[in-house]
């Protein structure tokens, strides 16, 4: 690889590992907020 190419590849993997902790982030917000939502959820899937 071209060090350009290389330097563009590290910037994309870090641009998914941002999205991938900021989707982690959210989702324990979520279930921080609402865990009876999640409780639910469960149940519903327990009893199908």
């Amino acid at each position: 690889l071209l060090p350009n190419e290389r330097r563009n590849t590290r910037h994309h993997e870090s641009c998914l590992m941002v999205a991938l902790w900021l989707s982690v982030l959210e989702a324990s917000q979520v279930v921080a907020m609402r865990p009876w939502q999640l409780v639910a959820a469960f149940n519903s899937v327990l009893q199908t």
